[in-house]
């Protein structure tokens, strides 16, 4: 991934253990509890790891290895978090993609996407993404690995090793993501984030928010936002629920608050203009 431009400043390990120990660390403690609510449909932490396991799967199966740029298409939900953790797995870094950015192949003819243009810029040469949106990527050669499948692990992969998130120095110098700026004022511009880095934050913030097992946290930013990283790993982190919002849940700040009752959230992080309507 030697195209990514890596922050030497932010190599500082922070601990020995990574993001990933400490999510799985949630799984073997509370395996039935819920870890992710979207829409209709609840996985508890041991249902996440498995999805995690199956495209990571998939992820060593394309050739992806340690060090890999990853691209990542999908709606917010439980898809974008089973990507996110299996980037993390096989200890490459995920790329997330604005699916408004990524033409429909229906579209005659298919603008050109420029967000898939500087991903290729980056490396990335498979993208994780929902089996129906795969067409979108049929122009880049780019290898697709499928959200949505569901597998029996012990039957398909028996004996298959898998390798572990590694602890210590040498994991935490990865690159656990890369995020694009907005382009506000030039071209869009690729940040690449450490795992030392990412975890040293996600391991403050869970003692900043006093987060606890039994707290629901909204997923309100989309996937290509900082935010999101904490709304979700944070969350994980703690053995907390992560709790995808929908657009109906926004339509109006009323709605929002009936639905923060409905739900039992408990923490919520707004966005300035969102929080200050009225």
């Amino acid at each position: 991934m030697s195209a990514l431009p890596y922050p030497h400043e932010l190599q500082a390990v922070a601990g020995d253990g990574t993001l990933v120990d400490a999510i799985w660390a949630q799984v073997a403690a509370r395996p039935l509890a819920p870890a992710v609510v979207d829409g209709g449909r609840e996985w508890n932490y041991r249902q996440l790891r498995e999805r995690v396991d199956t495209v990571a799967g998939q992820l060593l199966d394309t050739g992806v290895c340690r060090g890999d740029a990853v691209g990542l298409c999908a709606p917010r939900g439980r898809e974008t978090v089973v990507g996110m953790l299996a980037a993390l797995v096989v200890g490459a870094a995920f790329l997330p993609l604005d699916p408004h950015e990524v033409p429909d192949p229906h579209q005659v003819p298919a603008p050109p996407s420029q967000a898939l243009a500087r991903a290729a810029e980056l490396g990335v040469g498979v993208v994780m993404a929902p089996r129906r949106w795969h067409p979108r990527f049929t122009e880049t050669a780019w290898r697709c690995v499928d959200l949505d499948r569901e597998v029996d692990l012990d039957r398909e992969w028996a004996g298959r090793s898998f390798p572990p998130p590694a602890g210590g120095p040498e994991a935490l110098r990865d690159i656990a993501c890369v995020l694009m700026t907005s382009g506000s004022i030039g071209r869009p511009k690729p940040v690449a984030i450490p795992s030392a880095a990412l975890c040293h934050v996600i391991t403050a913030l869970v003692d900043v928010y006093e987060l606890r097992p039994d707290d629901r946290v909204l997923q309100f930013a989309p996937a290509t936002a900082d935010v999101s990283l904490e709304e979700i790993f944070t969350t994980l982190a703690a053995g907390a629920t992560v709790v995808v919002r929908d657009d109906d849940m926004i339509s109006s700040p009323a709605r929002l608050l009936a639905c923060v009752a409905e739900l039992g959230l408990t923490v919520l992080s707004l966005p300035t203009a969102f929080s200050s309507q009225r």
